[in-house]
């Protein structure tokens, strides 16, 4: 997949860039204007790469804010451009990220840096138009963190796509001392040939436990292809559901647990559950798909964890053996042990 580091405008600054294309329109620029959802300010283009790299990505050790300033041209590129106002910070943003990535052996452009933000492509500019008369929109943004965008061509172009970010990082590895959501993690940095996650939602929640809980890896995850993106329906969470398939490989078969689990999530989300219903919410927010997938999975992972907790299936170094009722001790039902099915 064709991968680049870069900065998201905030919705107000997003807002701004609309506001001066069509200023641009207005005055005559012919161009293929870019969808203000696929705005943003490259840092390092990488290119053609095999797997996410956010792990590489620096912090932004300092928040700093960003400019709307002018408005060019990149004739050999065909590319008009909205520029900020000169930040030391911002180079050094830059330059970090491309310290990262050549420390990582992972090769970008080495072109150098000059921060633009594209607005269009192949423009005509009449000769009596002067660009550096154009009115531009106050606009200023504050840097807080930094982006890795996957990029593939949709039906009117193409799509830029975030699928990662220091902070989310950051957040997830200061917040969780879990080794489940660790490894989930680092699986859903794995992608197919395609650009999509190599474990979905339901996959990346269930097959973590599935080890400690004496169960193939292997096999858990082809169980748990077909529940993602809710049951390919929008219907229920794949997290969700993966949550529910960890509880029960640890052999917890109380519906009070998983109706709990449920009612958790619930309360975090207004009431809702469904995958579409989820995903809706977040888009109209200005929220991206992968990294409020990724949330849903170390939210519902927790929440497994504390039910396995509550239940005496955690020990410190992972579950229990898988279907000990550590309250009863009581064997499988005899039904079970009959028909070879595992509680």
């Amino acid at each position: 997949m064709r991968l680049f580091v870069g900065l998201r405008p905030s919705e107000e600054f997003r807002a701004a860039l609309s506001v001066l294309q069509s200023r641009l329109q207005a005055a005559g620029v012919a161009a293929r204007y870019l969808d203000p959802s696929n705005l943003h300010l490259t840092l390092a283009f990488i290119g053609e790469w095999p797997g996410n790299v956010s792990a590489v990505l620096p912090p932004v050790e300092q928040p700093f804010t960003l400019t709307l300033s002018g408005v060019g041209l990149f004739p050999e590129a065909k590319v008009i451009w909205a520029g900020v106002q000169k930040s030391p910070a911002l180079d050094r943003l830059a330059q970090q990220v491309r310290e990262k990535l050549t420390a990582a052996d992972i090769p970008f452009d080495p072109k150098p840096f000059v921060p633009h933000i594209t607005l269009g492509r192949k423009p005509v500019v009449p000769e009596a138009v002067d660009l550096s008369g154009i009115m531009m929109p106050p606009a200023e943004m504050t840097v807080e963190d930094v982006f890795l965008y996957k990029s593939e061509r949709g039906e009117n172009g193409m799509v830029y796509s975030v699928i990662g970010s220091s902070t989310e990082k950051q957040h997830w590895r200061k917040q969780s001392m879990s080794k489940y959501v660790d490894l989930a993690m680092e699986r859903r940095n794995q992608f197919t040939p395609e650009g999509k996650p190599a474990w979905n939602c339901c996959q990346a929640v269930a097959s973590v436990f599935a080890k400690d809980a004496g169960y193939d890896e292997d096999s858990c995850m082809k169980a748990a292809t077909f529940f993602r993106g809710g049951m390919q329906m929008g219907s229920v969470c794949g997290a969700i559901t993966g949550s529910l398939i960890a509880l029960g490989m640890a052999g917890i078969d109380d519906p009070q647990v998983s109706n709990e689990l449920i009612r958790k999530v619930r309360d975090h989300h207004n009431g809702m559950i469904h995958c579409a219903d989820l995903l809706r919410i977040n888009a109209q927010n200005g929220g991206e798909k992968m990294p409020h997938c990724n949330a849903m999975i170390r939210e519902c992972i927790g929440y497994a964890e504390e039910a396995m907790r509550a239940k005496g299936k955690l020990k410190p170094e992972g579950l229990n053996e898988p279907g000990l009722d550590m309250e009863a001790d009581k064997p499988y039902p005899q039904q079970f042990l009959q028909s070879g099915i595992r509680r």
